[in-house]
C-alpha cells in the first residue's frame, strides 16, 4: 500500500520530442502547467539517449524529424525490454489515415494531429498515464498474491514434514501432534494441556504463547478433576510482564526449565501452588510460549522435567507454525481487505474519469466498466458485466468490435482505432478506442482494457472549421484587395488570395513558399516593421514587384496574427497607381493655380527687363552714330538679359515635372524672391510685411516645394482678405523644441527648427471646420475657385520633410499658419557667381545648334577667346563632319532640341565613333533630363541657356582639363 501511495504522489514524467522549437516550447508549457515533469528533446537520437538514461512515464513524439523519424524511434523503443511498455503518443501535422496506421504499427498508443487543442493533449496524456498505472497496479497485486501462496504452500509442506517426523516420537508427541492437526483454534490449547496434565499427573496447568508484544502472555488455565479436566471459567487471560510470577520470569529470561517442589507464594485469590514445573517453548533461540504444570501429588523429578522439556521442544515448531499460519491468515485477510479497498478505490477512480472505460477477460467477456460507460450506452453496469459485444451491440458493430478484440489478444500491446458507437439516445457517435492488453508475469494474456474517447464534437467542429475556412477563402477571393499571409519566422508567403495573385501576375503555386521581399517591398529586406522594428501594426506606401519586374505602388496594412499555434503576418494591400496619377495631376493643377497668382508679378518684371534692354540698346546705337562709346549702355543691356535669364530659371524650377530633389539650401533668398513676385501680383490693398532676421536659414529641402508651400499659404491669406484692406505678414525665426514639447508639435523630436509663419488680417476660420482644413479636397471656396488640395499638399510636403504645420485663427481677426522645418547645420548650395573675366583657351570645337543667330554669336565669341570653331545648324551635318575627321576635334558642344536628331542622339553616335570625345549638352528646358542620365551616356556636362561667354569659357576649360567630369 505504501508503494502505491508513493507512486500516486510521484509527478509523472513526460518526454516531449519535436524538432520544431515553437511546438516543443508549446507542449512543454502545456504539460508543465498541469504539474507534469517535462523532458524536451529536439531529435530522435536525443530522445533515444534520454530514454536510455532514464525511462519516462510517457512519450509525446513528433513524426517528421531529421535523421531518425518518429516511426523509427517508436520501433526502437518497442524492441527494447526496458522501454517496451512506455506509452508513445504521436503528435504530428500528418493527418492521413496511412500516417496514423504507420504510427500504430510502430507501437504508438495514440495519435494526435496538429493543430491540436491543449485540452485534447492533456486528456489523452492523463488517460494513458492512468491506464499504465492501473495495469501496473494489477500486475503488482497478482505477483504479490502468487508469492504469498507460494510461501504458504512451502510452510504447510514444512509443517507436514514436521508432523510426519513426530510420528516416530513418543505417544505424547503423537497425541499432541494430532491435537495440533485436528483441534480447532479454540480447543487446541485445552487439548494439549489435557495431554500434558495426564502424562505428568498434575492438577493444574497453563499453556500459552507470547504475543507480538513481548510483555504479554496469552494462556489457558486448566484444572484436572476426576474423570478428566475442565477449563477454569474466565481463566484464558492476557498477563503483562509486570504481573508475571517468578516461574515465568526466570524461565523466560534464562530460557531453561524451572522446577520447584516447594510451595510458591501466590497472589491473593490465586489457587495454592505446592509444586510447579515450567518449560519455556523455544523456537530458533527465541521464547515463543510457556508450558506449566503444578500440584503433582508427589515431587516433580528429572523424568518429569525431561518429559515436559521434550514436549515443549516438540511443541515449539508446531506452535510456531500455528502462530505463523495465524499471522499469515490475518495478513491474508488484511491483504484481501486491502485489495478490496484498492478495487473499490480503483472503481471509484475510474468512475470519476469522464471517458467510458471497460475491461474484458481473455474470453472477450466484459468484467467491469465505469459510470461513464453506463451513461454513454444508457445501460446499467450489471447488464454489461458478464456479456459479450454481441449481447450489447448490433451484429454489424459487434463483428467489428469482436474482430478488433481478437487482434489485440492475439498480438498484445496497444490498439487505437476510430469507429462509430451507439449512444444512449439511439444516435451514433464518432469515438476513438484506446485499448491495451494486460498479461500475467509469464506473458499469458489475461484480458484487455479500453478507453472510449467521444470525438463527435471535435469532428463537428472540424467540419464547421473546414466550412468556415472555405467560406473565408471565397470571401477573400471575391475581394479586390490583395491579401497575403506570411510566416513570421521564415518570411515566406504561406497563402494568398485571388487579387494578390493577379497583381503579382504569377500562379499561386509559384508564389507560395517564396520570400515575401521577392514581390512585396523588394527594397526593404531586413526592415520588416512588425518583425524587425517591433511594431504591432504597420500602414505604409511601398512597391509591389510583379512577375514581369514592374514596380506597382501599393498601400499596405500589416498586422501580426496566430494561426494553428504559429505566428504569421497578415498583409493586405491595394493598387494606388491611379491614385498616384491623380495626386500628380492635382499637384500640377495646384501648382498652376499658384503660377496664376505669380503671372502678374512675372509679367511686371519681364516688361521692366524688356524696357531696360530696348532702352539701353537704342542708347548704345545712338552712341555709335554719334561716335561715342556704347560700353556702359551695353553693360546695362547685358545685366538686364541676365536678370531675364534668372527669372526664366525660377519659372522653370517652380513648374518642373522632375522628381523631388532635396538638398541643403538657404530659404531666406527663396522667401524674398517669392515676396518680390507677390508684391507685383497682389493688389495695393494688401500690405506685405516681412521679418526674416535669422542667422542661419539652412534646411534640407527642394526649392520648388518651398516656393509651393509659401505661395499656397500667401494665396490663401490673400483670399481671406479679398475685398478689403489687410496686412500679409511673413516671418522666419529660429526656435528650439525641448524634451517636453507643446501640444502643437508633440510628434516632433526635440532639437532646433526654423519656424515660417504666414499671417493675415482676414475673416478667420470657423472652429467647426478648422480641424478639416488639411483634409484632401476640403475647401470653402466656390466651385471652380480651387482644387481643395492646397493645404493637403502643404501638409504632406512638410510632414515628409520631418516638420509640422499648425494653425491659429480667430473669427474677424485673422489666421496664422506656423510651419516648422528641421534646421540644417552643414554646408548649403551657394549661388554661382558669374565670371566677369573671360578665360582664354586653345583647341578645336564642333559647335551645333539649330538657331542660326546662336551659331553665329557662339562662333564669334569662342573665336575671340582663342578657340578654333566649326559650326553647323544641322545635327545630321554635324555627324557627317565629325565622322569624316573625328580626331581633329577637341570638344563637341551641341544643343538638345533639334529636328531629325536631338542632342542626346547625336552625342551617342559621336561617342560610338570616338568614346573619349568630351561632349557638352546645352538646353533651354531640362524637363526629363538629369545629370545621372547624361553621365550614363558619356556626356561630360549639361549647361542651361542662355549663358554668357565667361560662363561658357569656364565650363569648356573644366571639361578639357578634366575638372568638370
Amino acid at each position: 500500500m505504501a508503494s502505491s501511495l508513493s507512486q500516486e504522489q510521484k509527478r509523472p514524467e513526460v518526454l516531449v520530442v519535436d524538432d520544431t522549437p515553437a511546438s516543443l516550447q508549446l507542449l512543454t508549457g502545456i504539460l508543465q502547467n498541469e504539474g507534469y515533469v517535462v523532458r524536451p528533446a529536439s531529435s530522435g537520437s536525443l530522445a533515444l539517449q534520454s530514454v536510455t538514461a532514464k525511462a519516462p512515464d510517457l512519450i509525446l513524439l513528433d513524426v517528421k524529424m531529421p535523421g531518425i523519424d518518429g516511426y523509427e524511434v517508436c520501433r526502437r523503443l518497442k524492441d527494447r525490454e526496458s522501454s517496451r511498455t512506455i506509452p508513445v503518443i504521436f503528435i504530428s501535422a500528418l493527418d492521413e489515415l496511412m500516417d496514423k496506421v504507420r504510427g500504430f504499427e510502430a507501437g504508438a498508443v495514440d495519435y494526435i494531429t496538429k493543430p491540436f487543442q491543449s485540452g485534447e493533449v492533456l486528456a489523452r496524456v492523463k488517460t494513458h498515464l492512468e491506464l499504465r498505472r492501473l495495469q501496473s497496479d494489477l500486475e503488482r497485486a497478482n505477483v504479490e498474491m502468487e508469492e504469498r501462496v507460494r510461501r504458504r504452500t512451502a510452510e504447510l509442506a514444512s509443517l507436514n514434514e514436521a508432523l510426519q517426523a513426530s510420528e516416530r516420537n513418543l505417544n505424547i508427541r503423537n497425541r499432541i501432534a494430532t491435537i495440533f492437526l485436528t483441534a480447532s483454534d479454540e480447543e487446541m490449547y485445552e487439548e494439549v494441556l489435557k495431554a500434558v496434565l495426564d502424562e505428568l499427573n498434575s492438577r493444574y496447568g497453563a499453556f500459552g504463547y507470547l504475543a507480538d508484544d513481548p510483555g504479554a502472555f496469552l494462556h489457558v488455565f486448566m484444572e484436572r478433576v476426576p474423570g478428566g479436566c475442565r477449563r477454569i471459567p474466565d481463566e484464558k487471560k492476557v498477563f503483562h510482564r509486570t504481573t508475571w510470577g517468578p516461574i515465568w520470569k526466570q524461565s523466560s529470561r534464562d530460557q531453561q526449565i524451572f522446577c520447584s517442589n516447594e510451595p510458591l507464594r501466590a497472589p491473593r485469590g490465586h489457587r495454592a501452588i505446592s509444586r510447579a514445573l515450567n518449560a519455556p517453548i523455544i523456537h530458533q533461540e527465541k521464547p515463543i510460549g510457556n508450558l506449566s504444570v503444578a500440584n503433582k501429588e508427589n515431587d516433580y523429578d528429572e523424568n518429569d522435567q525431561a518429559l515436559l522439556e521434550t514436549i515443549a521442544s516438540h511443541i515449539a515448531p508446531i506452535l510456531h507454525a500455528r502462530l505463523e499460519r495465524d499471522r499469515q491468515e490475518i495478513a491474508r485477510k488484511k491483504a484481501e481487505e486491502n485489495l478490496n479497498q484498492q478495487f473499490l478505490f480503483l472503481q471509484q477512480l475510474i468512475d470519476t474519469i469522464p471517458n467510458p472505460i471497460y475491461f474484458k477477460d481473455a474470453g472477450r467477456i466484459y468484467r467491469g466498466c465505469n459510470k461513464a460507460m453506463e451513461e454513454f450506452l444508457g445501460v446499467d453496469r450489471d447488464k454489461i458485466i458478464g456479456k459479450s459485444v454481441h449481447d450489447i451491440y448490433s451484429k454489424e458493430l459487434a463483428d467489428i468490435y469482436d474482430r478488433k478484440d481478437i487482434e489485440l489478444l492475439d498480438h498484445p500491446g496497444i490498439q487505437i482505432y476510430e469507429s462509430l458507437s451507439p449512444y444512449r439516445d439511439g444516435t451514433r457517435r464518432n469515438v476513438v478506442f484506446n485499448r491495451a492488453a494486460y498479461c500475467q508475469p509469464d506473458g499469458t494474456v489475461r484480458g484487455l482494457i479500453g478507453v472510449v474517447v467521444d470525438i463527435t464534437d471535435y469532428r463537428q467542429t472540424e467540419e464547421a472549421l473546414r466550412g468556415s475556412e472555405e467560406r473565408l477563402k471565397k470571401i477573400q477571393d471575391s475581394l479586390n484587395i490583395g491579401i497575403v499571409v506570411i510566416d513570421s519566422e521564415t518570411r515566406k508567403i504561406f497563402d494568398i488570395n485571388r487579387a494578390a495573385g493577379e497583381m503579382i501576375g504569377a500562379p499561386t503555386e509559384r508564389i507560395i513558399g517564396t520570400v515575401c521581399h521577392k514581390y512585396l517591398c523588394p527594397g526593404a529586406k531586413g526592415a520588416c516593421p512588425i518583425a524587425d522594428l517591433g511594431r504591432e501594426m504597420d500602414n505604409a506606401e511601398c512597391a509591389l514587384l510583379n512577375e514581369s519586374g514592374v514596380e506597382i505602388p501599393i498601400l499596405k496594412t500589416v498586422t501580426a496574427m496566430t494561426l494553428h499555434g504559429r505566428k504569421y503576418f497578415l498583409e493586405s494591400f491595394i493598387n494606388i497607381a491611379e491614385q498616384k496619377k491623380l495626386e500628380l495631376t492635382l499637384a500640377k493643377a495646384q501648382k498652376m493655380e499658384a503660377i496664376g497668382t505669380l503671372a502678374g508679378g512675372i509679367a511686371h518684371d519681364f516688361n521692366n527687363i524688356l524696357s531696360t534692354i530696348l532702352g539701353f540698346a537704342e542708347l548704345a546705337k545712338m552712341q555709335l552714330i554719334d561716335g561715342g562709346s556704347p560700353e556702359e549702355d551695353l553693360d546695362e543691356v547685358l545685366g538686364a538679359g541676365l536678370r531675364a535669364r534668372d527669372l526664366i530659371a525660377h519659372i522653370l524650377t517652380f513648374s518642373r515635372l522632375t522628381e523631388i530633389e532635396r538638398q541643403p539650401i538657404e530659404i531666406v533668398p527663396l522667401v524674398k524672391e517669392t515676396v518680390k513676385f507677390l508684391k507685383a501680383s497682389l493688389p495695393a490693398t494688401v500690405e506685405i510685411r516681412t521679418g526674416l532676421a535669422v542667422s542661419n536659414s539652412a534646411v534640407v529641402a527642394d526649392p520648388t516645394q518651398i516656393h509651393q508651400v509659401l505661395m499656397n499659404l500667401c494665396t490663401n491669406a490673400f483670399h481671406a482678405m479679398e475685398g478689403k484692406d489687410g496686412v500679409l505678414f511673413i516671418e522666419l525665426k529660429e526656435m528650439t523644441l525641448p524634451d517636453k514639447q507643446s501640444s502643437s508639435y508633440r510628434d516632433l523630436p526635440s532639437g532646433e527648427y526654423l519656424q515660417l509663419s504666414v499671417s493675415d488680417t482676414g475673416h478667420g476660420i470657423p472652429k467647426n471646420i478648422i480641424d478639416r482644413i488639411f483634409d484632401p479636397f476640403f475647401t470653402t471656396k466656390q466651385r471652380g475657385e480651387g482644387t481643395g488640395m492646397g493645404l493637403s499638399i502643404i501638409h504632406g510636403i512638410v510632414k515628409d520633410m520631418g516638420g509640422a504645420i499648425s494653425v491659429d485663427s480667430k473669427i474677424g481677426k485673422g489666421t496664422t499658419f506656423h510651419v516648422l522645418f528641421p534646421k540644417h547645420r552643414g554646408d548649403t548650395r551657394k549661388l554661382q557667381n558669374y565670371q566677369s573675366v573671360v578665360r582664354r583657351g586653345k583647341g578645336k570645337i564642333l559647335f551645333v545648334d539649330d538657331e542660326k543667330n546662336i551659331v553665329i554669336a557662339g562662333r564669334r565669341l569662342l573665336e575671340r577667346t582663342g578657340y578654333d570653331v566649326v559650326t553647323t545648324t544641322s545635327s545630321l551635318e554635324a555627324y557627317e563632319i565629325f565622322k569624316n575627321n573625328p580626331g581633329s576635334f577637341d570638344l563637341v558642344m551641341t544643343d538638345m532640341t533639334m529636328p531629325k536628331m536631338n542632342g542626346i542622339e547625336l552625342s551617342k553616335k559621336l561617342l560610338e565613333i570616338r568614346p573619349d570625345i568630351p561632349v557638352i549638352l546645352s538646353t533651354g528646358f531640362s524637363a526629363g533630363i538629369s545629370r545621372d542620365m547624361i553621365a550614363d551616356i558619356g556626356i561630360r556636362q549639361l549647361v542651361m541657356k542662355p549663358m554668357i561667354i565667361s560662363e561658357i569659357a569656364h565650363v569648356i576649360e573644366e571639361v578639357l582639363t578634366g575638372r568638370g567630369e
